[in-house]
């Protein structure tokens, strides 16, 4: 229930790795729920007004997923990107994703914070430092979680950012070796995440087509929208 009194809708995150096709699926549920208001929002969106908000949340965009090719991003300390992180997560709750659930059934984003948190962990982080930098921002009522091995993420994939292959996890040599460890730390503490915290677990091979994958979360989404329907 929002302050307002009205309604809000679900909202759902699809979390993984990278490059565990969250945004390919996200994006695909939509057309496959056709009896419900499903919408997709990317986690980089800025909205269009206020104008404020836009200026601001544009430079903050402008920050994080800046046109370099990221080699140097390690210049600067890990708790400048993590609080970075946090001030995005906390705008877009207010001025992206509030709106959206309160116009749909459902609102679904191609991943959230876990994912950092998973990595900081990795360097030693206490998790409960992690929630209270993130406290700001919504915590989905779902996250799915695309359950993918690095080593097929490695090998479907062509083109991987310094950040991917393990730039700020303190590998010296980026490559596949440093993917492989990197992002196989960070599966197995989502993997972590999921039990604790009651994710629903899909797992992803080279073997499942886009289509499976897609029609599975969406089978799982309208039966998680239709008991939040039952439940007034």
């Amino acid at each position: 229930m929002s302050q307002d009194g009205t309604c809000d809708g679900l909202f759902v995150v699809l979390e993984g790795v990278d490059g565990a096709g969250k945004t390919t699926i996200a994006t695909e549920l939509g057309d496959r729920l056709p009896e419900s208001r499903v919408a997709f929002l990317d986690r980089k969106t800025v909205p269009d007004r206020p104008g404020f908000v836009r200026t601001n949340m544009q430079k903050l965009a402008s920050l994080l997923w800046h046109e370099a090719d990221g080699t140097e991003d390690n210049l600067l300390p890990t708790e400048y990107w993590l609080h970075l992180q946090a001030a995005w997560y906390a705008a877009f709750t207010r001025w992206v994703l509030a709106p959206a659930t309160r116009r749909c059934d459902c609102a679904v984003v191609d991943g959230w914070y876990y994912k950092l948190q998973a990595k900081l962990r990795l360097s030693g982080y206490r998790i409960e430092y992690l929630r209270h930098v993130f406290s700001g921002s919504r915590a989905p009522d779902s996250v799915v979680l695309l359950d993918i091995d690095p080593r097929d993420v490695w090998r479907r994939r062509i083109e991987f950012s310094p950040a991917e292959l393990g730039l700020h996890g303190g590998y010296d040599d980026l490559g596949r070796d440093s993917f492989l460890a990197f992002q196989g730390g960070a599966a197995r503490q989502l993997r972590r995440f999921a039990s604790e915290l009651d994710w629903h677990v899909v797992p992803v091979d080279s073997h499942h087509s886009v289509d499976a994958v897609a029609t599975r979360v969406a089978a799982w989404l309208g039966d998680r929208i239709e008991s939040a329907r039952a439940a007034g």
